[in-house]
């Protein structure tokens, strides 16, 4: 008679957590609410740092960022395309990441210190990829960073 070998114990899940996501995976409530890391429209694909950028503070209300792109590198490309994150871990710390794709590949702008809290929307206009910053309190910006 042949015998089977056992099968290898599988260890339980510690939580309720970690629980739902193995017993009901891609349609777990955890895994459709997680946050997804939108850094890079393409993971394979490492963005290239954006060497320069403009900047201007329209008014009490809003500031803008203007990056510059040869004409065909945004051939294509939408604002729904680009991925623009304001990202406030303190009120002192206040970061703008902004993936642009282009024919060339990915493009990144990171600027780590805001002046201060906002939330951004992004334009697409030939060959610039304007962001506005909509401030959180009418305020003068006399720069973009501290």
């Amino acid at each position: 008679p042949t015998s089977a070998a056992p099968a290898a114990p599988r260890a339980a899940p510690q939580t309720a957590l970690e629980r739902d996501l193995t017993n009901k995976g891609k349609n777990s409530y955890y895994y459709a609410h997680a946050p997804r890391d939108a850094e890079t429209p393409d993971a394979a694909a490492p963005a290239t740092p954006v060497s320069g950028y403009a900047w201007d503070d329209r008014d009490e209300n809003e500031a803008r960022v203007y990056i510059s792109f040869e004409e065909d590198e945004l051939a294509g490309v939408a604002a729904a395309d680009v991925v623009a994150r304001v990202d406030a871990a303190s009120w002192r710390d206040v970061s703008l990441d902004v993936v642009v794709p282009t024919t060339r590949g990915p493009r990144r702008l990171r600027v780590p210190r805001l002046y201060d809290k906002c939330a951004a929307t992004v334009s697409v206009k030939r060959a610039k990829v304007v962001v506005r910053l909509r401030k959180a309190e009418p305020a003068a910006w006399p720069q973009l960073t501290w």
